[in-house]
């Protein structure tokens, strides 16, 4: 374009100058006793308004490659004012950073600017909170926690989203049955796309104890009964393996309903326990089990433009601290698996397994599929890690795709 506007200009000059030539040429005198050289009416009119249409061209192109480079510096000053930005929220994450990661999800927030987003939403199983997360320079960092205005949710693990307006989290249940209120809470709320900047910001969830209805659908459905004294019995490692009955790890929105993945218990094959839970009704409407080789569910992705889940499997026992021993057999353990789960079809296939998630001293506790292009990944352990992968790395869709 600079090359063009260059060119026009250059051709006006030139044409501005013989015009300039010619007029100066229609008045001189060609010699001392020479009459002044004149022409007709008719041809010093058209020359004058070539003259004038000339000058204004030129104003024209001038005031076009004014604007033009006025443009290019508000461009790079908002260049420079995004990577100020950049640099600002670096420093907000390194003050602020999730430490126990237990669930992450896409979400429909973005910056003023689209080209400062998209954002995930992240849960911590030690804090109350719901945590923004985006890219800081070429990773992710937590930018702004969210609190609830009048709940403070205990062990929260998992987190989803609709992909219209509602987010819902959940913890973990595995208190079922000891009335322990902060631990069996099923949340739903909106976030303001416009207005979650605001410091004062707080959410308004609405929550639900779906602990009975879940008690009964197991116990009913699946021949699983949830009991901390008979699950410890039945553990062939002992109490201290499995000090909880039940824990709830993943969750997902499918069609409408929502998908809660337990991580334990597993029924009596050795498979994981996939849930069908929708809100409107309050009720648990179905179930499917998965086979994850021994693993339980610890994260639900689904992509609905492909109808795809992506569950995360880690070891369901549960690691003794400063134990080396236990690290190596429960962490770097993850897999990913994704299975095809269309609408008209009974229950999810297995496609395939994912590529590169495993960490050696962490395990992946969530996942968020961003755009399209990108997958998110909250690692929980020993070293808590939030990565930025790409779709191929991974590999979500088989490679013959």
């Amino acid at each position: 374009m600079e090359g063009l506007m260059s060119a026009v200009i250059i051709i006006i000059v030139i044409l501005f100058a013989l015009t300039g030539i010619a007029a100066i040429l229609s008045v001189v005198r060609f010699g001392k006793d020479k009459p002044l050289i004149t022409i007709e009416k008719r041809y010093r009119d058209r020359l004058f308004n070539s003259l004038i249409t000339e000058v204004v061209a030129v104003v024209i192109a001038l005031g076009w490659l004014v604007v033009d480079q006025v443009r290019d510096n508000n461009r790079e000053m908002q260049e420079s004012n995004e990577w100020k930005v950049s640099i600002e929220e670096w420093i907000i994450a390194s003050q602020s950073w999730i430490k126990e990661p237990s669930g992450l999800c896409n979400s429909n927030l973005r910056g003023t600017d689209s080209r400062r987003g998209p954002f995930a939403l992240a849960v911590d199983d030690d804090e109350p909170d719901i945590f923004v997360i985006g890219s800081i320079l070429d990773g992710l960092g937590v930018l702004k926690t969210l609190t609830f205005e009048k709940h403070e949710p205990n062990d929260l693990e998992a987190i989803c989203w609709d992909e219209n307006k509602w987010y819902y989290a959940t913890t973990s249940h595995r208190r079922l049955g000891e009335g322990q209120d902060l631990t069996r809470m099923l949340l739903r709320f909106m976030i303001d796309p416009r207005r979650w900047k605001d410091p004062d910001y707080k959410i308004e969830a609405e929550t639900r104890d779906i602990a009975q209805a879940l008690y009964n659908y197991l116990k009913d459905s699946c021949g699983i009964v949830i009991d901390t004294v008979l699950w410890n019995k039945k553990s062939k490692l002992g109490p201290q393996w499995h000090p909880y009955a039940l824990e709830i790890e993943g969750l997902a929105h499918m069609n409408g309903d929502l998908l809660v993945g337990l991580k334990w218990p597993l029924d009596d094959s050795g498979k994981a326990i996939l849930l069908a839970y929708n809100w409107e009704t309050s009720a648990f409407i179905g179930h499917a089990t998965l086979a994850l080789n021994g693993k339980g569910i610890s994260a639900l992705a689904y992509d609905s433009e492909k109808a795809n889940l992506v569950v995360i499997a880690n070891p369901p026992q549960k690691e003794r601290t400063n134990n080396r021993q236990d690290y190596e057999f429960y962490l770097g353990e993850s897999v990913g698996y994704v299975f095809n789960w269309p609408h008209d079809q009974a229950e999810p296939s297995l496609s395939h397994k994912l590529a590169g998630v495993s960490y050696p001293n962490s395990k992946l506790e969530g996942i968020a599929l961003v755009d399209g292009e990108e997958v998110w990944l909250a690692y929980d352990g020993p070293e808590h890690l939030l990565v930025k992968e790409t779709v191929a790395r991974v590999r979500l869709s088989p490679e013959n795709d």
